[in-house]
């Protein structure tokens, strides 16, 4: 079991790799974020984003599957982001 004192400021946890396919990208696009460029590979091409991409939502639900299976799971009371960030 993890505490509060378990827990430090800028530490770093490793929750390894998640590979996200293509039929799981449109499938939640479907059920929660129905833009064009999470649906169709075409207009995917045709957005600034160059192809095919997962929504921001499903980043952060993966995201949060990860940190729960990392750490969140075995930890006392409750904890929270204070930041999600896309970029490097």
């Amino acid at each position: 079991m993890l505490y509060y004192e378990d827990f430090h400021v800028d530490q770093v946890f490793d929750l390894g790799t998640y590979r996200v396919s293509r039929e799981e990208i449109i499938a939640f696009a479907q059920e929660f974020d129905p833009q064009p460029f999470h649906l169709d590979e075409a207009s995917g091409k045709s957005s600034v984003l160059g192809g095919l991409a997962a929504s921001g939502w499903h980043n952060c639900a993966i995201l949060m599957r990860m940190i729960c299976n990392g750490y969140l799971n075995n930890a006392a009371g409750s904890y929270t982001l204070s930041s999600v960030s896309t970029s490097g």
